[in-house]
């Protein structure tokens, strides 16, 4: 890594932690905004791209407490059996990715979205 521009030094080194973060949170969403960035036009500098992050990240704090503040009801409507059906459900699907070849979702991805398209019309 020692030997790539700065730019594309800070871009690595925002991967690397995007790649070690365990849950999808603000913080994440404002790496990813880095991300972008960083590969924006004018490739800024890495004060640029610190900055993006953390004005993504604020972003996305702010926008979560508006869907907590505005969905509470509609989240609370919800039955209890519903719930534990969408956790099941995910459980299965989650299983699934993780036993499946990337390949193999894609083109899973690809004729669901067709069958989709279909019913649609």
């Amino acid at each position: 890594m020692s030997d790539l521009p700065d730019q594309w030094r800070e871009y690595a080194r925002l991967q690397e932690k995007l790649a070690k973060r365990q849950q999808v949170d603000d913080y994440t969403w404002g790496l990813e905004a880095g991300l972008n960035r960083s590969i924006s036009k004018d490739l800024p500098a890495a004060e640029e791209v610190v900055r993006a992050v953390k004005s993504a990240s604020r972003k996305e704090r702010y926008q979560e407490q508006l869907r907590h503040i505005h969905l509470a009801d509609q989240e609370s409507a919800k039955s209890p059996v519903d719930v534990v059906d969408a956790r099941r459900r995910l459980r299965v699907i989650t299983n699934l990715v993780k036993k499946t070849a990337p390949s193999a979702l894609r083109t899973r991805v690809l004729r669901l979205r067709r069958n989709l398209l279909a019913l649609a019309s």
